[in-house]
């Protein structure tokens, strides 16, 4: 049960987002090993995700809330409640991006700065 002033919202079941969730995450798993080489950067890059996922479920349920509170309630129970996750799973695929564009230049510095030596 959520609380906002002049409206109380039960956040069913079925929308919880754990599907959304489980599917950030693999989603990160794949992107880690497939632009990540040392396997902390990989480890930082999932472990992101869980945070992420949480703050994405955070800003569906209060934009839908503020929506439904200040422009119409029609928002409650409308197309972009029942359909609208995919934007925000777009939001946290793009943080997700973020994160792993800044995690592949670090890398990409290490290895200017460390480069494997030769084998003779």
């Amino acid at each position: 049960m959520l609380t906002i002033p002049g409206l109380e919202i039960e956040v069913a079941r079925e929308c919880s987002s754990i599907r959304s969730s489980l599917m950030l995450i693999v989603t990160t798993l794949v992107l880690a090993h497939l632009f990540l080489r040392s396997w902390w950067r990989k480890v930082v890059l999932v472990a992101a995700a869980i945070p992420l996922s949480v703050a994405k479920n955070g800003l569906r349920i209060f934009t839908i809330g503020e929506l439904g509170t200040r422009v119409d309630p029609g928002f409650l129970n409308g197309k972009f409640h029942h359909n609208g996750g995919i934007v925000f799973f777009a939001i946290s695929v793009a943080a997700v991006v973020m994160v792993l564009w800044i995690l592949r230049r670090t890398e990409s510095q290490m290895r200017r700065q460390h480069p494997l030596p030769l084998p003779e």
